[in-house]
């Protein structure tokens, strides 16, 4: 807060300065071409843009000294707690662009780590969609990552259980690679009324949304070279 206001106060006495300099110009301008006929030499026309500058220059010591005596409360009011507060993304070694996982907006993200573990989660103002702003959701994202409840492993549960049991990740890819090569081979149509048709009608796949052109241009490779015919993606990025 402190630097905002010290900062606002310069941004507010450059800007004002600035404004006084432009005017000091127009006078000039406007000056040169109506009084010079009366004042050839100029003297006059010097003489108020000199006293207009040090008026300028008066009000812009002012500012700052104000802005000064702001700071000085400011730090004054200020408790140690305070003064060693620092922004999570201080120290992180890393920043990582990413996109937002709830909907289908696709907002942009940095995702801060140190350490190798996620510190902060913040709008990505490079992102040509959110322009670094998030909903409370993007915003709470980092709560979605560090949660002590997320699952973090493969759970399995078998037909006509009742319980989950935990698989590792190799073993469940496996899984997954057997099932759908048997139901390929369970529903392939090579040929349906006498026309070949080289297909299978028990696969299909839906893309997320936040799926972007990448992994959408590999999912369409994979399941057209299987014989899919049903492809679809929530398509917003």
């Amino acid at each position: 807060m402190l630097g905002s206001a010290k900062t606002s106060g310069r941004r507010g006495a450059w800007s004002f300065l600035a404004i006084g300099l432009l005017t000091v110009l127009l006078v000039q301008v406007a000056g040169g071409a109506l009084a010079e006929p009366r004042n050839p030499d100029g003297q006059q026309l010097e003489l108020r843009a000199r006293s207009l500058m040090a008026k300028l220059q008066e009000q812009y010591d002012a500012m700052e000294r104000l802005t000064e005596q702001i700071n000085e409360i400011g730090r004054a009011a200020q408790s140690p707690r305070s003064a060693a507060t620092a922004p999570r993304t201080r120290h992180a070694d890393q920043v990582v662009a990413s996109v937002c996982p709830y909907c289908a907006v696709g907002c942009g993200q940095k995702v801060y780590v140190s350490g190798g573990k996620v510190t902060q989660i913040e709008g990505d103002d490079a992102s040509p969609i959110s322009r670094g702003r998030l909903c409370p959701k993007g915003s709470a994202s980092k709560q979605l990552v560090t949660s002590p409840g997320r699952v973090t492993r493969v759970r399995y549960r078998r037909p006509y259980a009742t319980e989950w049991e935990d698989l590792p990740l190799d073993r469940a890819m496996d899984m997954i690679a057997d099932r759908v090569i048997a139901t390929r081979a369970e529903t392939w149509q090579e040929r349906q009324d006498g026309r070949p048709t080289r297909r299978t009608m028990g696969i299909a796949s839906l893309g997320g949304a936040t799926i972007d052109n990448e992994e959408n241009y590999l999912i369409k490779k994979l399941f057209t070279a299987l014989g899919a015919i049903q492809i679809e993606n929530q398509a917003r990025i």
